[in-house]
């Protein structure tokens, strides 16, 4: 019987906002029988005070864990993520122990590039250091395997998990019918993008807008004012759990516009679950997985016009809805949690043996 492992997780705050919270609240709910997961929160938001006393307390706390593991697992993005794993791993480096670095960013490739060389190479040790690395997509592996020379059996793919969605009751809250844009409200998300191509859709017919995250709420709804459309524009603010669920019950289609996904995210994972057509941009993160005009509908980035137009179509075609309902159900069936946590805990036994 193979033995039963210890793994450290580092990362952000489980009870935080975003993808890689999310991940990591189910990993740690939905566990598995051959690993035991300690967490650890290197970065939590609510300031930079609060954030730097996290980092601090994870630090300090760090040395104390690592005797007892066989693998720590590092949660991995871009920018102040990225430091402070690379601050955390002189402790991993010091103990020798073994480590997976999981990549999440869309932008970690612009953010490489953009540093001077003596940080680069800081990254580069990182990498050359680490026992293996996972991604979100294939794209994602060619990048890590050919920037930073690692071995393929090292590098995998794994898709984020959705459990099935759960029977909720519609938000009665929100106007009926609407589209939904879940997620930070920024550009590079493409909110904004949505909201131009919203205002060159027929008033007279078109469901009402609803935008439910944090971010620059109080610059997109100046945004819809200018462009005539905000008194059919909503701002929710972030929502989560069965909130969320019931705004997605109620959702004529969810809409996420983004300028780069290092995979599908979790939000589009969940609208597919809840049987809603999504609308999102065609990058690589996004058709590795989704088909266009089959299980998703996939749109030029920034490009509004073509937004607009395929909402518009979407939004006059019952049938092609419920065909999205039907094969994005589908989809998702392949990304179950028990599938997720057994490929996860193969690959951690592949990289200890």
């Amino acid at each position: 019987m193979a033995k039963k492992l210890r793994v450290l997780m580092i990362g952000t705050s489980p009870a935080g906002r975003g993808g890689v919270a999310t991940l990591a609240q189910m990993m740690l709910q939905e566990g598995h029988a051959d690993i035991t997961i300690d967490y650890l929160a290197s970065h939590q938001s609510g300031g930079r005070v609060r954030a730097g006393l996290c980092f601090l307390k994870a630090w300090l706390v760090l040395p104390f864990l690592l005797w007892r593991v066989h693998l720590v697992h590092l949660h991995l993005s871009k920018e102040g993520s990225c430091w402070r794993k690379y601050l955390l791993l002189h402790w991993v480096w010091l103990f020798s122990k073994p480590y997976l670095l999981h990549c999440h960013s869309g932008g970690f490739a612009d953010f490489y590039t953009s540093l001077p060389s003596q940080k680069r190479e800081k990254i580069n040790g990182m990498f050359a250091k680490a026992a293996g690395v996972m991604t979100v997509s294939r794209h994602w592996k060619d990048y890590y395997l050919r920037q930073f020379h690692l071995l393929p059996e090292r590098v995998k793919v794994l898709r984020n998990m959705v459990r099935p969605a759960l029977p909720v009751a519609r938000n009665n809250t929100q106007p009926q019918p609407y589209l939904l844009y879940l997620g930070l409200i920024h550009a590079t998300k493409g909110a904004f993008d949505l909201l131009d191509a919203y205002s060159l859709l027929p008033a007279s017919t078109c469901p009402d807008l609803v935008l439910a995250g944090n971010g620059n709420i109080d610059e997109a709804k100046a945004y819809a004012q200018k462009l005539g459309v905000a008194e059919k524009v909503h701002f929710s603010g972030w929502v989560a759990g069965e909130e969320k669920a019931a705004l997605l019950a109620g959702a004529t289609a969810l809409c996420l516009p983004s300028h780069a996904e290092a995979g599908v995210p979790f939000v589009v994972m969940e609208a597919l679950a809840a049987g809603v057509p999504v609308v999102v941009s065609d990058v690589t993160g996004m058709r590795e997985l989704l088909t266009d005009g089959d299980n998703a509908l996939l749109v030029p980035v920034s490009d509004s016009k073509a937004l607009a137009g395929r909402l518009t179509a979407l939004l006059e075609d019952e049938a092609k809805q419920q065909h999205l309902r039907l094969r994005g159900k589908q989809l998702v069936q392949q990304h179950s949690p028990d599938m997720y946590m057994h490929q996860l805990v193969a690959f951690y036994r592949q990289l200890l043996a």
